[in-house]
């Protein structure tokens, strides 16, 4: 019994998965969108909900190289999204901060991200509150 639940646990997460990544794929449409990679979106997205933070918070955030947030950093600056200015308690660290435009661009990103796939569409109401209950429940243990 508890083979077959691991089975099918697997097979749902795997139509989950093709279903929001490569059906809908959200990173295709918001690179499109705003006109800037994926990784710089995500980048936004965390400023815009964590404001001041440094480069090391975004390393480990992210799992990333130190020289590559950098330069994601200095193409962000120069586009105008945001800026980088010394934390006046430690000279040495730079916090980050979004401009009025890289707040934009975040809200518009989360707001391309809130747009359900056009396959739920397909789904009764009843389906819908169904799928919210098990995704509920599965979400529950964190």
């Amino acid at each position: 019994m508890a083979a077959d639940a691991g089975v099918t646990a697997a097979r749902a997460w795997a139509s989950l998965r093709r279903f929001v990544i490569e059906t809908h794929n959200p990173r295709k449409a918001l690179s499109r969108a705003l006109g800037i990679t994926y990784f710089k979106i995500k980048i936004l997205l965390y400023l815009e909900r964590h404001p001041q933070a440094s480069a090391s918070a975004l390393v480990q955030q992210f799992a990333s190289d130190k020289t590559y947030i950098s330069l994601i950093l200095r193409d962000l600056e120069a586009d105008g999204s945001l800026l980088r200015s010394a934390d006046p308690r430690d000279r040495r660290c730079k916090r980050i901060t979004l401009t009025e435009q890289g707040r934009a661009r975040a809200r518009q990103a989360a707001g391309l991200l809130e747009q359900p796939p056009a396959g739920l569409a397909r789904l009764s109401p009843e389906e819908l509150a169904t799928l919210q209950r098990l995704l509920d429940k599965a979400g529950a243990d964190g």
